[in-house]
């Protein structure tokens, strides 16, 4: 696999494409995290557009290992220097650009499965 350099900006057509699939659920509506673009779902973060540590999709996909979701291009989210990562989160990145429709499913099932068992 070839090593490219995204940019944030040339991950906006595809931010908006899997918005624009995934705002016409009932359930999905636009917000923020980390002060960046975001999907929610019963008004809690499901997937954003990351920029920490490079250009990516961040998704919260629970116990499920990135392996299963078929990515190779992806890193643990871990917002603050010296702290674990955030359990369960995920920032794919853009070179696993075409899966981040089936991982945002994957995150959105995870998210009405929390709300189910709320």
């Amino acid at each position: 696999m070839t090593s490219i350099i995204y940019s944030q900006e040339a991950l906006i057509p595809t931010w908006e494409a899997l918005c624009a699939k995934f705002e016409r659920l009932a359930d999905v509506t636009r917000g923020t995290m980390m002060r960046r673009p975001a999907l929610l779902a019963a008004d809690k973060t499901f997937v954003f557009l990351a920029r920490i540590h490079g250009p990516g999709m961040g998704a919260r996909v629970g116990h499920t290992e990135p392996s299963a979701l078929g990515l190779r291009d992806w890193r643990p989210l871990q917002p603050f220097r010296g702290k674990a990562p955030m359990k369960g989160w995920v920032i794919v990145g853009p070179e696993d650009r075409d899966q981040w429709v089936h991982v945002a499913r994957a995150a959105l099932d995870f998210r009405r499965r929390e709300v189910r068992h709320a």
